[in-house]
């Protein structure tokens, strides 16, 4: 509105129906994330996005088996899942690999593309410099799973992960013990779908 008078032509961005599958989306202390080898998980040690000391930092390599990973069940096989997450690196370069643990699909964070604050990241972040798609297995498992890609320790900030069946990621969905379904979001009586 300009001076009370419509000016442009307005729009609504309405989120479908999605489920985070991820059921600890910000307590890696849980036993459902398994660490293998010897990573280092820190919990709680940052202010997060939210501007809540709830964000973790992971150390991880790949010198020896040493990542975090979770998985879950109760997908779709052969079906695309979308992950996301906020991410704030502490190492300055590296790859981080991100795989979709006990499925197919992964990713390569390349930790020298990224700044120094939070960001979001999802497989259109220019960091994303090799990129698969996540798919879930036809047994229908799937997860997330961090490592380092070229054998040196990398740490990082971590917090809000996400897993959800779709082509593209849509807000976070906090999780604590279960995976929680978003209702879609609707508008009524605000014209048509254009």
């Amino acid at each position: 509105l300009i001076d009370g008078v419509v000016n442009g032509c307005p729009s609504h961005l309405l989120e479908p129906q999605r489920t985070n599958l991820i059921t600890y989306s910000e307590d890696f202390s849980q036993n459902v994330w398994i660490k293998r080898g010897n990573p280092i998980v820190s919990l709680n040690n940052i202010l997060s996005p939210q501007g809540i000391l709830n964000a973790s930092e992971f150390k991880v390599s790949s010198a020896v088996v040493n990542d975090i990973y979770t998985s879950a069940s109760g997908f779709t096989p052969s079906t695309k899942y979308s992950a996301s997450f906020y991410f704030k690196k502490v190492t300055s370069s590296g790859i981080l690999n991100i795989t979709a643990a006990v499925s197919a699909g992964s990713w390569n964070l390349d930790l020298s593309l990224l700044g120094n604050d939070w960001e979001l990241i999802s497989e259109n972040h220019p960091a994303i410099t090799v990129i698969t798609t996540f798919e879930s297995a036809s047994n229908g498992n799937g997860g997330l799973q961090f490592y380092s890609g070229n054998g040196t320790d990398i740490n990082f900030y971590i917090f809000g992960i996400q897993l959800e069946q779709g082509s593209y990621p849509t807000s976070y969905i906090p999780t604590s013990g279960s995976a929680v379904t978003r209702s879609a979001e609707t508008a009524n009586g605000a014209g048509d779908a254009s």
